[in-house]
């Protein structure tokens, strides 16, 4: 290994062996805040960041662009599998949501939920795929991605279970849709703020001392094991990183 190649991997190997580390502890403090604040009965909210865990109630229906779903959330996300080098990999093409605010209720009572600004964690609702076929696949290659969006007919849009095993070719498209249903049983930790004259009372939204907001389908101690698997894979990838990218460098400097 030369000079300059040294220098790009073991560089490479530093820095990315410092943003997993980042990565790491920025998973740390949100398992802790998590962990630290208690869930709350939603009658007995303060004002401030909370832990709440209800049923969604709407106030207002919006419908899923594919499965035609009426929920008060939904995300979705258009990829299409494309080849890369010797392998082959889905690219997003087109993504989007909409939201509406709603009602989260437990046994002690309700409160106002606005999920403008949340960062949602939820399972797939909804997976289709979008075959278009082997000589079709390398025609839509010359295609731009609007023209592959309007080509999509929703009436042959094939549904893919958790279990399904799918096999795809290039060009083909995989749509997945994420949806807050009305009965839904959610996980929120948000800033209690007072609502307008016009609002209830409290409303749960993004705050400005505290950004964290999130909305998940998951209890909480699901959401704790997750991110603790997420703290020791970025913590201990970035200290393997560190210690190549040294490793690298003394190596190198001893065979000057």
């Amino acid at each position: 290994m030369n000079n300059l190649e040294a220098t790009a991997v073991s560089s490479a190997s530093l820095i990315f062996g410092l943003i997993s580390l980042v990565k790491g502890y920025t998973s740390f403090k949100r398992f802790r805040l998590i962990r630290d604040i208690p869930t709350s009965a939603i009658r007995s909210i303060a004002m401030g960041i909370v832990e709440i865990q209800g049923k969604v109630k709407p106030i207002e229906l919006v419908t899923a662009p594919y499965s035609g779903t009426d929920c008060v959330c939904f995300k979705y996300t258009v990829e299409e599998l494309r080849q890369r080098g010797k392998s082959s990999a889905f690219v997003t093409i087109a993504s989007g949501d909409k939201r509406t605010p709603f009602l989260a209720q437990d046994d002690t009572g309700e409160v106002l939920v606005d999920p403008t600004e949340a960062e949602f964690q939820i399972d797939v609702s909804r997976e289709y795929i979008h075959d278009v076929g082997f000589f079709e696949g390398l025609a839509s290659t010359f295609e731009s991605d609007e023209e592959k969006l309007a080509g999509i007919s929703l009436g042959h849009l094939k549904p893919v279970g958790p279990t399904d095993i799918s096999f795809y070719t290039n060009g083909d498209m995989r749509i997945r849709e994420y949806c807050v249903n009305a009965g839904d049983d959610l996980y929120i930790l948000g800033t209690a703020a007072s609502g307008t004259e016009n609002e209830h009372k409290t409303v749960i939204r993004k705050g400005s001392n505290e950004p964290i907001f999130v909305i998940g389908d998951k209890a909480e101690t699901d959401m704790l094991g997750s991110l603790k698997k997420t703290i020791w894979l970025n913590t201990g990838l970035g200290i393997v990183l560190i210690v190549l990218g040294l490793f690298i460098i003394l190596r190198h400097i001893g065979q000057i």
